[in-house]
């Protein structure tokens, strides 16, 4: 047999090998392969996480940093009525809370539960809440700390649309011996009307410590729009006794700070 006639029947030979193999390769691949879907229980094809986003109908579920609460505090009213505030951190850019149960307790020095209030509030995205509570009887007993929890789990959902207040202009008018007054102006930043805003004021001493705290409630504020915000007290500010070069000495209001809360979009 020639040369080339022996190459022929090798080319032939292996010609029908790679035929069978690929043929078994075919069923091979038709029996076990089994292509990306969004329930195999695997992030593939287009998809944004497991069986959900981009070429899922499914939506991924949301990634949601919890709430912290960074601190709580009574204020005294009047005799047997206090004032409460829970400062609340989300740190989600564009989830927000639009109700949630919550309660705060108050305690007195021996820890005795002499107060106790539950409401519902709404949480804002990407920053703090002040929750507020202005008035909490405690049958004329001294509170001396206060709890807060949420009663429910927050759930959260897409700010419906991007909001803003600019604090200016802030007058305040706190004498030893007066009840506490201040003033501000608020502009409302935002593309879109709110329906209602509370805006919560929060007084601190030199030592950055919560020493009073007040809310207006501002109805249907156009983009745009300014308007004047008024808070009072009915009785002069009780300020904690601090050392002072001279000895023991009434502390000062040294900041203002007023916190925007959305109600209604």
């Amino acid at each position: 047999m020639s040369a080339w006639a022996q190459q022929r029947k090798l080319f032939i030979i292996l010609t029908m090998v790679v035929l069978v193999v690929f043929g078994i390769s075919a069923i091979l691949f038709t029996i076990f392969y089994n292509p990306p879907s969004c329930n195999d229980g695997v992030q593939n094809a287009l998809e944004e996480g497991i069986d959900c986003g981009g070429s899922c109908p499914n939506l991924c579920p949301l990634v949601v940093k919890p709430l912290r609460d960074v601190w709580r505090r009574a204020f005294p009213v009047t005799d047997g009525v206090y004032a409460a505030v829970a400062y609340i951190e989300n740190q989600n850019e564009t989830l927000y809370v639009p109700e949630v149960q919550f309660e705060i307790e108050l305690y007195d020095a021996a820890s005795t539960l002499i107060g106790r209030v539950s409401q519902k509030t709404s949480i804002m995205p990407n920053g703090i809440t002040p929750i507020f509570v202005p008035h909490i009887l405690t049958g004329k007993q001294e509170v001396a700390s206060a709890s807060f929890r949420f009663v429910e789990e927050p759930m959260f959902a897409e700010e419906p649309y991007p909001h803003g207040f600019e604090i200016i202009d802030v007058q305040r008018e706190i004498e030893e011996d007066e009840p506490p007054y201040v003033r501000a102006i608020v502009k409302h930043v935002g593309e879109l009307s709110i329906r209602k805003t509370d805006f919560v004021i929060i007084l601190y001493d030199e030592e950055g410590t919560a020493i009073a705290a007040s809310r207006t409630t501002e109805k249907d504020m156009r983009s745009g729009e300014e308007r004047v915000l008024q808070f009072t007290w009915v009785h002069p500010l009780t300020l904690r006794k601090g050392r002072c070069p001279g000895g023991l000495c009434e502390k000062q209001v040294e900041r203002v700070e007023i916190v925007p809360v959305v109600r209604e979009w």
